[in-house]
């Protein structure tokens, strides 16, 4: 069920593949090879790194790892004219094409800016709203930062499945993000913070 809720090609290196065209400057989220974040959670450390590039069809998407633990979740991001997409997501050996792609933030981003859509996974479909609820100023582990609050609300059948609410600064990507999962009667919730940020 994470994979399905959450927002989680072996052997790709940046330096020996092309980076994918699309706007890059001032971005809310960096695809540049070289970056990395590192992330705290209640008893967990992640870690993201811009890995490579890779074509989900005929499309050139940025590849990001996420690392928790063990863990190892891929993420196929391309930046569009209309938005940050996501297009593919794998799970250890398992691995996801999104029937359509996540849009994860809008472009141009406004505030009061919303964007409506479905996100399948196979049988399950979600319908997903997300709203640019305006800058706000942000303190986490790594410093305080300007960046836009983007929640996001996912349903299916009607039903709320997750609450999230997740941060951006330009330049620097996501500072702060705090979910709260529904599921069977039952919520939990998390929250993943920005330690440390490094640049190519």
């Amino acid at each position: 069920m994470g994979v399905v809720l959450a927002i989680g090609a072996s052997g790709c290196r940046a330096a020996s593949i092309p980076r994918p065209a699309g706007p890059t400057a001032g971005d809310l989220q960096p695809l540049e090879p070289g970056y990395s974040w590192v992330y705290v959670a209640p008893g967990a450390r992640q870690i993201r790194r811009v890995v490579g590039s890779e074509h989900v069809g005929r499309l050139l998407c940025t590849v990001m790892e996420w690392e928790t633990g063990e863990a190892v979740e891929r993420v196929w991001l391309r930046a569009e004219s209309d938005g940050l997409k996501m297009y593919r997501i794998s799970v250890g050996d398992r691995r996801f094409d999104l029937d359509d792609p996540v849009v994860v933030i809008r472009y141009p981003s406004r505030v009061g800016d919303r964007w409506d859509y479905e996100e399948r996974h196979g049988a399950v479909t979600l319908s997903v709203s997300a709203l640019n609820q305006g800058e706000e100023t942000v303190d986490v582990p790594a410093g305080r930062f300007s960046a836009a609050r983007i929640h996001t609300i996912k349903t299916v059948g009607g039903e709320t499945v997750l609450d999230q609410t997740s941060w951006y600064a330009r330049g620097v990507g996501l500072v702060r993000m705090a979910v709260t999962y529904f599921e069977a009667g039952r919520q939990a919730t998390s929250t993943l913070e920005l330690e440390s940020l490094t640049r190519p």
